[in-house]
């Protein structure tokens, strides 16, 4: 990936207004979580040509990562001034909606982007990703499964097997074809730290393989020390142990070094299990002052004041409900994809 960026740099010493150069050094920043730097190259892309549409909902992607919902909005209401007949269009209101918390209205705008253009892969997986966030883990998997056969990727896989997961934690049991996908992904991108995530949410699965599911988990942060999707699947794992104390540990160990939004919300509905109530109150707080517009921090708060006065006794908590598998004889081979 590095290598290509490079590349990408060469040619836009040579070409600095190339189109095509601009678009796919953007992507690639994108890739690699470096967003600022991909907002810098999509603003110079449409300076070039103000009326491509080539990857402008990458862009608008990249906004929506940046939350930088003012830009967003603009950038939706030019790209339906070029047209509104094309995916990109209505997959960057998707976005939009999706960034103000607004899910019902973004499923809407991902089926009108996947009306216009059934074959673009980016609007089946954003479409999975909202069903996701809608606790629809059913037709999420079909979309994740639709964007994947069309764009094999490691985004459409982790999706995937995000819904294979959340499917087992309300007592649908899908571990045998998690852990066949899961194993795949390993085989596929072996370099990439996502592929070993995935791979150890899955062991975590069942109780028997957390320690291999902890090497899977250690190995993606070997790989890449920042790599949140890690620490939090290792949190959850100590969560699962009922090592609160543990969990805590690490993500305010990764929260000194990487103060992220994400990480403090995570954070805060630990400590909220813990009935740590004043120290989860500071790290929602925390969250927010990063950016008002988190709607994950905006409901564990509001949960977390009703608990703190008594009227929601249910406990927050984000861990799964432990179901044995039916079917686990293939789990005994997990060891061979996580050696050296």
């Amino acid at each position: 990936m590095s290598e290509a960026v490079e590349s990408f740099n060469m040619l836009d010493r040579v070409f600095p207004k190339n189109l095509h150069s601009l678009l796919r050094k953007a992507a690639l920043e994108i890739d690699q979580d470096l967003l600022h730097q991909a907002h810098v190259t999509f603003t110079r892309a449409r300076q070039v040509d103000d009326l491509n549409m080539t990857f402008m909902d990458r862009y608008a992607n990249c906004l929506r990562k940046e939350n930088s919902r003012t830009n967003l909005n603009n950038l939706v209401q030019e790209l339906f001034k070029i047209s509104s007949t094309c995916s990109e269009s209505w997959l960057a209101a998707a976005y939009y909606n999706d960034l103000k918390g607004d899910y019902e209205t973004a499923l809407q705008f991902c089926e009108r982007a996947i009306e216009e253009q059934n074959r673009h892969a980016p609007a089946h997986l954003f479409q999975g990703e909202v069903l996701l966030r809608m606790h629809r883990p059913e037709p999420a998997l079909k979309a994740f499964w639709t964007s994947c056969r069309l764009t094999r990727s490691l985004e459409a896989y982790t999706g995937i097997i995000t819904s294979y997961c959340d499917l087992y934690s309300i007592g649908v049991n899908r571990y045998k074809e998690a852990f066949a996908t899961a194993k795949s992904v390993v085989k596929m991108f072996p370099k990439k730290a996502q592929s070993f995530v995935l791979f150890g949410s899955v062991l975590a699965l069942n109780a028997e393989h957390r320690e291999q599911a902890q090497q899977a988990l250690h190995k993606a942060l070997a790989m890449e020390p920042r790599k949140l999707s890690a620490t939090f699947a290792l949190a959850d794992l100590l969560v699962e142990e009922g090592n609160l104390r543990g969990a805590i540990d690490r993500l305010q160990a990764l929260g000194e070094r990487h103060p992220r939004e994400e990480v403090f919300t995570k954070l805060a509905y630990v400590f909220s299990m813990d009935k740590q109530y004043a120290e989860a109150l500071k790290y929602f707080h925390q969250a927010l002052k990063l950016n008002p517009e988190s709607t994950e921090a905006l409901q564990g708060l509001d949960r977390l004041e009703k608990l703190m006065r008594g009227e929601d006794l249910d406990e927050l908590s984000n861990s799964m409900e432990q179901i044995d598998p039916e079917d686990q004889e293939e789990s005994v081979v997990a060891s061979e994809y996580l050696s050296p």
